[in-house]
């Protein structure tokens, strides 16, 4: 695994929801057409929330919205934590990844709202 990526991540028990963007730069090829996304500690030993999503239809140098959600179980015990993308074995092609979001539940489950510890205070 090719962990590198954001690094220093607190991780609660909780789901996180997912958005970025993509594009691949030249006619790629993921086999099977999965992607994994998730977080791990910093040797790449401990997953602590992954999913794998279906890349197969994304257009060829066309920036495409995704959105998922990466369930943590079990809380990290530090912040040396990254959030990775994993391509599977034999994959090939230049992608590109922009506005990366990784967000907990918020205040009453509102998309984009505030996060519920700060709604509360």
């Amino acid at each position: 695994m090719d962990i590198s990526g954001f690094y220093g991540i607190n991780l609660p028990a909780q789901n996180y929801t997912t958005t970025l963007f993509a594009r691949s730069l030249t006619v790629s090829e993921v086999s099977g057409g999965k992607v994994n996304f998730g977080f791990s500690d910093s040797s790449g030993q401990t997953i602590y929330g992954q999913t794998t999503v279906d890349v197969s239809k994304a257009p060829v140098n066309t920036w495409f919205y995704l959105i998922f959600v990466i369930t943590v179980s079990n809380a990290a015990p530090t912040i040396k934590n990254f959030f990775f993308i994993e391509f599977p074995e034999g994959a090939r092609g230049d992608f590109e990844f922009n506005l990366i979001s990784c967000f907990p539940s918020t205040f009453n489950n509102r998309p984009n709202g505030a996060r519920a510890d700060i709604a509360q205070a």
